[in-house]
């Protein structure tokens, strides 16, 4: 049966924490982008499918609109007696100017509303529509909060190795090897470098001169 060193399980984590913490915080920057464009320009995003059934065609359709500081959602379901001409396409379309959404909107811009319209034939479904709609910082809530507590653990790492001691527990490593006798992690480049100068020149040398 194999069994992970503590070093390996250890580097595994640290690697899943590097990368949760680049993906949240490039995810932030990028809704940060667009609630700041939302003021600006009037981006629109559509998706739309169309699938062929035995009695009648669907065609699924999906907007994202992005204005004044709100992202709206809408998906709406469409019914007909024809076969579909287009299957699937995508498009966004951009215009200048950030107008408000034409919902009635609350106080913090959280709205959900969902209708049917009336039914085309007798033989067809009823179109229905839904429709979410949020402020872009909402979206920072899941996405920034990791990212920023990690910025007092990699200040604290940075003035470990300047000052030569271990990024992960902060023992001494001014007289020690390339990994820490405390807790086994490997010394970074300028922990080794000050680790080396230690030894050649004895401890209470300042050999900057």
């Amino acid at each position: 049966m194999y069994v992970l060193r503590r070093s390996t399980v250890r580097d595994m984590k640290r690697t899943l924490s590097i990368t949760v913490t680049v993906v949240s915080a490039l995810l932030a920057v990028g809704v940060c982008c667009f609630w700041v464009r939302s003021y600006l320009f009037t981006d629109q995003f559509s998706w739309s499918a169309c699938r062929d059934g035995a009695a009648f065609s669907r065609r699924t359709n999906c907007t994202i609109l992005s204005a004044a500081g709100r992202t709206n959602l809408s998906v709406w379901w469409e019914y007909s007696s024809n076969r579909c001409q287009l299957r699937k396409f995508f498009f966004h379309k951009s215009s200048r100017g950030g107008r408000l959404l034409s919902h009635n909107l609350t106080r913090l811009g959280f709205y959900h509303i969902r209708a049917s319209y009336p039914r085309t034939s007798p033989s067809l479904p009823p179109h229905t529509i839904i429709t979410q709609g949020a402020p872009h910082w909402f979206f920072l809530v899941p996405t920034l909060p990791y990212p920023l507590s990690r910025v007092p653990g990699w200040l604290r790492q940075r003035r470990r190795v300047k000052r030569g001691l271990c990024i992960g527990c902060g023992y001494d490593l001014r007289g020690s090897s390339d990994r820490c006798p405390e807790c086994g992690r490997e010394t970074p480049r300028r922990n080794s470098a000050l680790t080396a100068g230690t030894r050649k020149d004895g401890p209470g040398v300042d050999n900057r001169s």
